[in-house]
């Protein structure tokens, strides 16, 4: 899979992976259109996923679905898809 790797925030994270709501809600870039996201967490391509936000930015994006690490962006017909992959939790952080 394609990982994002583009933004300030991404790097200042430490991470090299952009989140969703950096992408969405950041000032240097307007997302004024629909867009579709979808949890590829999975290993499947969005187009073999059911969208998890369907919309434009009018309503909130879930804070669950706005964390999840941006992997993926493209077009189709209308709208603005966007790949994500939810962290992974570290068990050996929990213990």
């Amino acid at each position: 899979m394609t990982r994002v790797m583009t933004g300030n925030q991404s790097m200042e994270r430490g991470h090299g992976v952009m989140k969703i709501s950096d992408f969405l809600y950041s000032k240097d870039f307007d997302v004024n259109c629909n867009i579709e996201i979808y949890d590829c967490t999975d290993g499947f391509p969005w187009f073999e996923e059911t969208p998890v936000y369907s919309g434009n930015l009018s309503k909130e994006v879930p804070d669950d679905v706005a964390n999840m690490e941006l992997s993926y962006i493209t077009v189709n017909l209308n709208h603005l898809v966007i790949e994500g992959i939810k962290e992974k939790m570290d068990i050996h952080s929990v213990i």
